[in-house]
């Protein structure tokens, strides 16, 4: 943390690291149980629609653009909740998108595989761009709590400026992959 300002609850590592198995979770869950769509890896989509189309499979390059609109979605409303409610009440803004989030999740799960995924993984995209929003910070310095990618430069860019990175070059990107494999290994078993 810089200076002397309070740490929120929100950039806590507790929370930063439920937050990151929360997002591991649901990309693999989006991949592997509901038709390979990422829910937060929106680069990964574009891949997945780019090699559809060269592949000219019209048919399945159709379910990688809503998720990436909803995800865009998601952004603008985090970032319009945050101007409109701000941190200065009781309740804050994050509390709004974690009840947002919750919410939206709750919805899903009654949601039958095969049934209705594109709409699921729309949904969820959703969510974790809410998160993405909300989320970019632990203890003062720059985290993104659903993807590896942007940890690992922000981990390797606070060691080369010698500040303590050890959390963001070898906590989180583990603990982001270990959810990854292990949720993988859970759905391929029971």
């Amino acid at each position: 943390m810089h200076g002397t300002q309070k740490l929120r609850i929100s950039e806590t590592l507790i929370v930063g690291m439920l937050l990151t198995i929360a997002g591991g979770f649901l990309d693999a869950y989006t991949y592997l149980c509901r038709g390979k769509v990422f829910a937060n890896g929106q680069t990964g989509n574009l891949v997945l629609l780019g090699m559809r189309l060269a592949e000219q499979d019209y048919r399945n390059a159709l379910y990688y653009p809503l998720p990436i609109f909803s995800f865009i979605c998601g952004i603008f409303l985090a970032e319009q909740i945050h101007i409109r409610i701000g941190d200065d009440r009781f309740v804050k803004w994050r509390h709004i998108i974690l009840i947002l989030e919750i919410t939206l999740l709750l919805l899903f799960i009654p949601v039958p595989h095969g049934t209705m995924d594109h709409l699921v993984n729309t949904g969820i995209s959703f969510v974790c761009a809410l998160q993405t929003q909300a989320f970019r910070s632990l203890k003062g310095l720059s985290y993104i709590s659903v993807m590896c990618t942007g940890n690992l430069r922000s981990g390797i860019q606070e060691f080369c400026s010698y500040r303590s990175s050890l959390l963001f070059t070898w906590i989180f990107p583990p603990c982001f992959s270990l959810s990854f494999c292990c949720l993988s290994f859970s759905f391929y078993c029971f």
